[in-house]
């Protein structure tokens, strides 16, 4: 893995070696700015073609992608330090977020936080948002983990979540999320500086 605690690696430019042949090797994937942050988010995970790895936003075309963990990268030192559990699960979708009110932009079913190239300066990332399969069986309930860009230090926030429908911020430290469970609908309030779930208010939806 990269920058195991936030420690410089020896070879920076380095990433698992191939094994044997049921061994898929785990590496660097890309690596894209965090916009108005000294950081960039680095996406960890495996590739279909064994050690193949692009370094950029895209993951490339005409291969399959898994990522594992994302890391935030030091743009001075190059030191990683890691912003999901040990190998979580596959991640389904993450974004990253700013500390201020606002639509929160989270695809529940595609891995992209690149800039759209919207003209307007983004404000800088406070949070990481994601969503991963802790059994990597496709299909299964996902959690929501939260992280603080700036510390590491992360939480899951909730689990058995069939689809996340919406995201915003309301305000510098509480995102409200809309979900779905196999029984029910939730409005998630989530207190992002304790990374915990501080309500969690049932939908009353007429069929």
């Amino acid at each position: 893995m990269i920058g195991c605690n936030g420690d410089a690696e020896t070879d920076t430019g380095s990433v698992a070696p191939v094994g044997e042949a049921e061994t898929v090797p785990v590496g660097l994937l890309s690596v894209v700015p965090v916009d108005g942050t000294p950081y960039l988010l680095g996406r960890v995970g495996t590739r279909s073609n064994g050690n193949s790895y692009e370094f950029g936003s895209s993951l490339g075309s005409g291969t399959e992608s898994q990522i594992y963990d994302l890391v935030r990268i030091s743009r001075e030192t190059g030191v990683a330090l890691p912003l999901l559990p040990k190998r979580p699960g596959p991640i389904k979708s993450y974004t990253l977020v700013a500390a201020q009110p606002g639509t929160v932009d989270f695809n529940d079913s595609a891995v992209t936080a690149d800039n759209d190239g919207d003209d307007e300066t983004p404000a800088p990332a406070s949070y990481l948002v994601a969503s991963f399969d802790p059994t990597a069986q496709e299909g299964d309930a996902r959690a929501l983990f939260v992280s603080d860009l700036e510390s590491g230090e992360g939480a899951v926030v909730a689990t058995d979540l069939l689809a996340i429908h919406y995201m915003e911020m309301r305000s510098d430290r509480e995102l409200a999320a809309f979900v779905s469970l196999a029984d029910r609908e939730l409005l998630l309030l989530i207190d992002m500086e304790e990374r915990r779930t501080v309500r969690r208010i049932r939908l009353d939806i007429d069929g």
